[in-house]
């Protein structure tokens, strides 16, 4: 059984760096374990995933981004 936790700490330690928002962490084993546990439960099936994407803290040196857009 999966078991979700959405504590952005384990035993004190943060889990990874702290995304753009306050309750947010960079944690990219957490989409590794859910797509192995599917895998395991469910036989190997077709998965799409249409965005995997993070929040960016306001970062002035992106400035890349919008020059290509």
């Amino acid at each position: 059984m999966l078991f979700l936790n959405f504590a952005g700490e384990r035993n004190g330690i943060p889990i990874g760096p702290q995304a753009g928002v306050k309750w947010l962490y960079i944690y990219p084993e957490g989409i590794s374990s859910l797509l192995n546990y599917t895998k395991d439960l469910y036989g190997s099936p077709t998965i799409y995933i249409t965005e995997n994407g993070m929040v960016e803290m306001n970062d002035h040196t992106l400035w890349y981004i919008n020059e290509v857009s």
